[in-house]
């Protein structure tokens, strides 16, 4: 986050450290396919064997829609943010 220390970012945010951590990972995932084409260390650019230990598909699940035995109260669900 702007060449702050991961600690640090953490601390502006208000989030802790490990929050921190995913949100970069998930960000440079989502932009490797976006960029790969500006590396100049891969012949033809394909991604490198393996792609840097990664396995592929997405890193997230997709969101599933709600089903009718779901849970009805908005605030159960995960992230609902019910506060009271």
């Amino acid at each position: 986050m702007q060449g702050y220390p991961v600690a640090e970012a953490a601390r502006i945010l208000g989030v802790p450290t490990g929050t921190v951590k995913s949100r970069c990972a998930r960000g440079r995932a989502r932009l490797l396919p976006m960029l790969t084409h500006l590396r100049v260390d891969t012949v033809g650019n394909e991604p490198p064997e393996g792609g840097r230990n990664r396995t592929p598909g997405a890193s997230v699940p997709p969101v599933s829609e709600p089903t009718e035995t779901g849970p009805t109260d908005p605030a159960a669900a995960k992230g609902g943010g019910g506060g009271a």
